[in-house]
């Protein structure tokens, strides 16, 4: 029996059937604790990433008492986490997104979080082969699951044959590497650099998509184990070039076609102004609905960014879950990890951008791909239902590709922005500002999280 309607009288949008199913008799063991941030419907840069989506844990599992504890910044949420977990302390259940500062990797290296392989080998409802195989290895450390990937959100990016071809690109249909994409998109904005009216690159989410060039690029490679950072010298001074002309780009069609932090003109009007489009976060949505619109004169290709030289690796930014080595009901915590594996993350509310994440489960994200795919579009035409088939072909790709995270911590942007700024202002000085950049880094990887 549902009991919704009275929970929801009890306490505010998600957590409200806490209080009311600890009144019908739930246990103790049956209490999992999470830390969130207050909802703010006014806001979707501010609205907690997992709060919709545990609500619906919620509502299915009746007997379980989610106690939410509520904090109005991601900084207040996360001070008491840490200072808990050093007291041997803090929620039983720990998530992660793109809203945290900390750095989950250190809290599984210094062994603050438990082994999900204790549940995962016996969970005859988990098979390995349903999930992003190559990311859950993102969470794992010496043969240990500390971190369980959940889901993702995709670097998209959209362009057409005959707008490659016309930027000299001898085979329209080849995927190309984030190297390339940048190659171009710098080309074409010195091609257009005097032109108000074309660019090479359109930023549809105004600066999300800019950081994934840089990200996703999979330059660094960080070994939390041995505390060391690697990067190749030449390759990084080349990719930071190629970032810094396409930020360049992207500000420059933000500065021209934009009033504020909207665009003056209609999705119908930047498809044709531009050669490469972007978007980072919400991308589906974002993406699917201009390539649509611009299939009527073109043939769309939406290209999931790879890594700078690879076609077939790509980095994504990971949203994790992971128990407390000291929860007291690390059963449950399990219980809402597979739930979190197996079902979309949507992060936001009506009337809010209702952001949503790519599954881990690969069964689940082609099926959201398709949903998405028919909400825009309903029943297609058939040039459109044919560029659909390609997406869905490069997204099949991606799946089965090597896919990393990339959820750097925040200490990694910090040395690096020395280096962008000697490749404005000196490059003469990039190797020293390299070089300080990694003894600062190797330094960092080997701090403990608590001293």
């Amino acid at each position: 029996m549902r009991k919704n309607a009275a929970i929801f009288l009890l306490i505010s949008f998600v957590f409200i059937c806490f209080s009311g199913c600890a009144k019908l008799g739930a246990t103790q063991s049956d209490v999992l604790t999470v830390y969130v941030l207050k909802d703010n419907p006014s806001s979707w840069s501010t609205c907690d990433t997992w709060r919709y989506t545990l609500a619906g844990f919620a509502e299915e599992y009746e007997d379980t008492v989610l106690e939410a504890v509520e904090f109005s910044t991601m900084a207040e949420l996360e001070e008491q986490l840490l200072r808990e977990l050093s007291e041997g302390g803090g929620p039983d259940l720990i998530l992660y997104s793109w809203q945290n500062s900390l750095d989950i990797y250190k809290l599984a290296r210094d062994g603050l979080l438990l082994d999900l392989n204790l549940y995962l080998e016996d969970d005859g409802s988990y098979s390995r082969s349903a999930y992003l195989e190559s990311l859950l290895d993102s969470g794992n450390f010496d043969g240990a699951q500390y971190l369980m990937p959940i889901c993702y959100p995709l670097p998209l990016f959209l362009t057409s044959e005959e707008k490659l071809a016309e930027a000299g690109v001898a085979d329209p249909e080849q995927v190309l590497t984030s190297r390339e994409v940048m190659q171009i998109i710098t080309e074409q904005g010195e091609q257009h650099a005097n032109d108000q009216e074309n660019f090479g690159f359109i930023d549809f989410q105004f600066g999300n998509t800019k950081e994934a060039f840089f990200s996703s690029t999979g330059m660094f490679e960080l070994d939390y184990s041995a505390g060391s950072v690697s990067v190749d010298r030449e390759g990084f001074r080349e990719m930071m070039e190629l970032y810094l002309a396409a930020s360049d780009e992207a500000s420059r069609a933000l500065e021209n076609l934009s009033s504020g932090y909207s665009f003056k003109l209609q999705v119908q009007d930047l498809v044709k102004r531009g050669t490469f489009f972007g978007a980072y976060f919400n991308s589906l949505q974002t993406i699917l609905s201009p390539a649509l619109v611009l299939s009527a004169e073109e043939t769309p290709i939406i290209e999931i960014l790879p890594t700078f030289d690879q076609t077939d690796s790509y980095r994504v930014s990971t949203c994790f879950a992971a128990i407390n080595r000291q929860a007291k009901n690390p059963d449950t915590a399990y219980e809402v990890i597979r739930y979190l594996m197996d079902h979309v993350i949507r992060h936001g509310a009506d009337g809010v951008t209702p952001a949503e994440y790519q599954s881990i489960n690969k069964s689940v994200a082609l099926s959201q791909v398709e949903r998405v795919y028919q909400s825009v579009v309903g029943q297609g035409t058939p040039s459109q239902e044919e560029f659909f088939d390609a997406f869905v072909a490069r997204y099949e790709a991606f799946l089965s590709g090597d896919v990393q995270n990339f959820a750097y911590p925040n200490a990694l942007y910090e040395r690096i922005a020395p280096c962008a700024q000697a490749l404005r202002s000196n490059p003469d000085a990039f190797d020293e500002a390299f070089d300080t950049m990694m003894t600062d880094l190797d330094a960092y990887m080997m701090e403990p999280v608590f001293e």
